[in-house]
């Protein structure tokens, strides 16, 4: 017989099983954000919310597709399909989730999937998103892969959408500088869209992630690129629209970006052209502010101040500055730095069981910790600085 502590640790392990395996299967059977299930949600636990959609019970816009396959669904062949074509899979809540997308307010994905060779949540702690119109012009295409170049030398993500336009120039800017960046889809990550940049989807997997909420052979469909606008925002520090005709998808996106509380910029084109249109509007109604070039961008994020700190050497003291206001630590980071030692380093499931909290806060705070500077990675093992 184990002790107790054991037998607990090992029936919480099924229960988020459970759990994740509920939200997993949400994912496969639902558009992004139904409303419908966002209610269902918040009444009932992921799990009961599965049972009462198989028993007719919850009006719910389930795909046509699938509704006629429910009772043949098979969750470990999803699993196991998204394995086969090297797809890692993290659910809402789950270690691993990014803890940003909790600004959501309850519109979080059910489930991402991701394909690459990075850790997008540790990505994204560091990120600025560039997006715009497919329509853009070569003045708005320059702007928004120069600038993302940019971003990636100051060791900033950039993320994106992979659309045509502008968000395949901020990829291609990052790429230049072999910069990592995060492309959201619309559809599955083994369905992806546009055709024409799967090219750049390539070397995006060679540095960067492709992510989605939707199954990997999902195909994209129109409601999905505004839905998946709301992951953009909410992974991102800040937004740079570059160029947005009026009443467009990206200005959704602008718009979700500000009801978080996340910075948005808006980049001035010509009062002639279409293109910007959305822009000056969103700039007009101080949803965006202007900024000129992307040392306005870095220095408004507070990046380049701490870039500039760490070459002059006043991050590498073994102890943090007496002026650091200590106020502006959440009560999770504050926990896990208390937990570090003041010399040496631990692994984060040293730092689960000294600081007592979950895997996925543990690491949300590890990162927020590094963008302060307070700590560092060390290989496997974080050390305080």
């Amino acid at each position: 017989m184990g002790t107790a502590p054991a037998r607990i640790r090992l029936v919480q392990s099924s229960v988020n099983q459970i759990v994740s395996d509920a939200y997993l299967t949400l994912a496969h059977w639902c558009e992004p954000a139904d409303p419908g299930i966002v209610a269902a949600l918040e009444r009932w636990e992921p799990p009961t919310v599965v049972e009462r959609i198989k028993n007719g019970k919850i009006e719910r816009n389930i795909r046509p597709e699938t509704a006629k396959k429910i009772a043949q669904f098979s969750l470990q062949r999803e699993r196991d399909y998204a394995h086969s074509i090297g797809a890692s899979i993290v659910t809402r809540g789950e270690s691993g989730w990014p803890t940003q997308l909790e600004d959501l307010k309850g519109q979080e994905p059910f489930a991402l999937w991701s394909l690459g060779n990075a850790d997008f949540r540790l990505m994204a702690a560091r990120s600025i998103a560039i997006v715009g119109t497919r329509n853009c012009t070569p003045y708005g295409r320059q702007i928004a892969r120069d600038w993302a170049a940019e971003f990636g030398q100051a060791g900033v993500t950039v993320v994106s959408g992979g659309a045509l336009g502008i968000d395949v120039a901020a990829h291609q800017g990052a790429l230049d500088v072999e910069a990592p960046t995060i492309c959201v889809l619309a559809g599955g990550v083994q369905s992806r869209y546009p055709k024409a940049n799967e090219s750049i989807f390539g070397q995006i997997l060679d540095s960067g992630v492709l992510i989605s909420e939707s199954p990997p052979r999902e195909s994209p469909r129109r409601q999905r690129f505004i839905t998946r606008n709301r992951i953009i925002a909410a992974l991102s520090k800040a937004t740079v629209i570059v160029e947005a005709a009026e009443r467009s998808g990206t200005e959704s996106t602008a718009n979700r970006a500000h009801e978080m509380n996340r910075l948005v910029f808006g980049v001035p084109g010509s009062v002639h052209s279409s293109a910007s249109m959305g822009v000056h509007e969103l700039i007009r109604q101080r949803t965006a502010s202007i900024v000129q070039s992307p040392d306005d961008v870095l220095d408004l994020i507070d990046v380049r101040k701490r870039d500039d700190e760490q070459l002059a050497g006043k991050t590498k003291s073994t102890s943090v500055p007496e002026s650091f206001d200590w106020r502006s630590l959440k009560q999770r980071e504050l926990d896990v730095w208390e937990s570090m030692p003041i010399r040496g380093a631990l692994l984060v499931a040293d730092l689960v069981d000294s600081s007592g909290r979950s895997m996925s806060a543990v690491l949300g705070a590890l990162a927020e910790l590094e963008l302060m500077g307070l700590v560092a990675r060390d290989g496997l093992f974080w050390k305080r600085l």
